[in-house]
């Protein structure tokens, strides 16, 4: 029988390994299914949830996100969404609930996946080389570029 200390110090590593040390984990932390943390797929993933995530419930909107990825992963390649018809943008983003504002966040989602594809090959890794890791030069690169990257 394990004693209590051993048995507080095996739950303590758990909730670390898990990002939930303190009760609860970041609502971002989860990754969807089939997803590995630090992957293209993750990055855009994050990148596109962050860019429409403005005044939303973060627990709410990452679980649309996920359940989103699930049914409809295509919607998170920058490719796809950077030739895809607005409308049709609109539509898959309000089936899971994650996009609220229809045509503000699918417009904003697009234009995202626009900036990654014409600004680093759809590739948010390489948006990142570009500039070094650098952020205060990728930051000054988004406040220069609004039309292509809508919000920060």
């Amino acid at each position: 029988m394990k004693n209590d200390h051993q048995q507080i110090g095996e739950l303590l590593l758990a909730a670390y390994e898990s990002g939930a040390l303190w009760g609860a984990s970041n609502a971002a932390w989860p990754l969807p299914a089939g997803v590995e943390r630090g992957d293209e797929a993750h990055l855009a993933f994050l990148t596109l949830v962050y860019a429409i995530s403005g005044g939303r419930e973060p627990a709410q909107l990452w679980a649309a996100a996920r359940a989103t990825f699930a049914a409809d992963p295509e919607l998170f390649a920058p490719h796809f969404i950077a030739y895809a018809k607005g409308r049709e943008l609109a539509g898959r983003l309000t089936a899971h609930k994650m996009a609220r504002k229809t045509v503000s966040d699918s417009t904003t989602w697009q234009r995202t996946g626009q900036a990654l594809v014409m600004r680093a090959g759809g590739s948010v890794r390489q948006l990142l080389e570009n500039f070094g890791f650098h952020g205060a030069a990728l930051l000054d690169m988004l406040q220069a570029n609004k039309a292509t990257f809508p919000v920060l």
